[in-house]
């Protein structure tokens, strides 16, 4: 018989081997991989199905700090490592692990659940909704030519040393301004974002990081890795994180990374959605775009969720929240004044009827009301949908840069 539970101190390594197992990963005698990830991944927040002493399934989740528009944060249950194994799917493990992991983060005070889907049929009957987009631009470099640089601003190499001090206050100071981004700890920056196993690199090179210098003072960096292509002088550059404090020092970065020599390929998989060169490349067409969902957002506690962020217009809308799974439906009447948001339950007629995961992708700015009542993915009036899309639109488009 199964037995679904969280998991036992003594037991993280072989959860740790059955989550390689599930993505198709082999098994490390890593002991520094294996440290970084005892560090990042809570006990007491891992939960594992045991079938004759073996680990089947596995479900995690990390503690982290959503940015909402306007910069503030609320807390995260990040959801994660989620598997089953082939021999044990049908039989109702994921609902059972994906109900211990919901009901902790409500009881954990986390108002919200958040993950990256590695199946979008997935997670939408357990009440996420993609909240965040990017987008992967590939470009050959040796054809395309992009804006040229600010003379003012120089790009250094930075040793893994240098990179600790320098990437982390930079990464703090423009993170308010993009929501979905995560808080970075002193431990997650270890053992998360400058970790970099070979497992990790699909065939290229360790991680390299290079930092902008404005009048003596870092202002931006890149974080990129080389992989050799076929042809000699052909290689690609791929970006993992790009992070400047303006458009210039965005510039100076996108000039560094399209002349690499012999990596005059670029591609970077999880750009913003706004990010501007495609309209700075004097051969557009040769850039490629391609949109993907990011980060999946699951609503458990709306009112604070609501009124965590900032909103660029006022007005009221009466939303109807219905939740599958009874952990966070109701009737709230959502009022904005000055930016600012209150949330009450209400029983008066409900102005918009909508499930929790669909107010997942509004949390954010990231879909139009409007575009999911066309989609048939939310009910109410014509001049309700567009109050609560003009409340809940943001200027810039939200951004995930990391997954986790």
């Amino acid at each position: 018989m199964t037995e679904i539970r969280f998991i036992e101190p003594g037991e993280l390594s072989d959860y740790h081997d059955a989550i390689g197992h599930g993505f198709g990963h082999d098994p490390t005698d890593d002991e520094d991989q294996r440290a970084a990830f005892e560090a990042v991944n809570p006990v007491e927040t891992s939960i594992a199905a045991f079938d004759r002493g073996h680990v089947v399934a596995t479900f995690g989740s990390y503690d982290l700090d959503l940015t909402m528009p306007g910069g503030t944060t609320v807390p995260m249950a990040g959801t994660t490592h989620v598997t089953v194994h082939p021999t044990h799917r049908r039989r109702g493990i994921l609902t059972e692990m994906m109900r211990l992991h919901l009901d902790q983060a409500r009881e954990r005070e986390q108002p919200v659940a958040g993950l990256w889907a590695s199946e979008e049929r997935i997670y939408g009957r357990f009440g996420y909704g993609p909240a965040a987009y990017g987008q992967e631009l590939s470009l050959p470099a040796y054809t395309v030519t992009g804006a040229a640089p600010d003379p003012a601003i120089t790009v250094h190499p930075l040793t893994r040393a240098e990179a600790t001090k320098v990437l982390p206050p930079l990464y703090e100071s423009r993170r308010p301004d993009v929501a979905g981004s995560l808080v970075r700890t002193d431990t997650w920056w270890e053992h998360r974002i400058l970790l970099d196993p070979t497992s990790w690199r699909r065939g290229a090179s360790a991680e390299r990081q290079v930092m902008a210098e404005r009048d003596g003072q870092p202002v931006g960096y890149l974080r990129f890795r080389l992989r050799p292509l076929d042809s000699w002088g052909e290689g690609e550059t791929r970006v993992v994180e790009l992070l400047a404090i303006d458009d210039d020092v965005r510039r100076a970065l996108w000039h560094f990374a399209t002349n690499v020599d012999l990596y005059r390929n670029v591609r970077w998989w999880n750009a913003p959605l706004d990010e501007p060169t495609l309209l700075e490349a004097d051969r557009f067409r040769r850039v490629e775009c391609r949109v993907m969902d990011s980060l999946w957002l699951r609503p458990l506690d709306i009112a604070p969720l609501l009124e965590a962020r900032t909103y660029d217009r006022d007005g009221t809308v009466v939303l109807d929240v219905a939740d599958r799974l009874g952990m966070a439906g109701g009737r709230f009447r959502l009022e904005v004044v000055g930016g600012s948001a209150s949330v009450e339950t209400t029983t008066d007629e409900p102005d918009v009827e909508i499930s929790v995961g669909e107010l997942g992708r509004l949390l954010l700015g990231g879909t139009s009301a409007v575009t999911l009542a066309r989609a048939g993915l939310l009910a109410g009036s014509a001049a309700a949908v567009a109050t609560l899309g003009d409340l809940v639109a943001t200027r810039t488009p939200p951004h995930a840069p990391e997954v986790f």
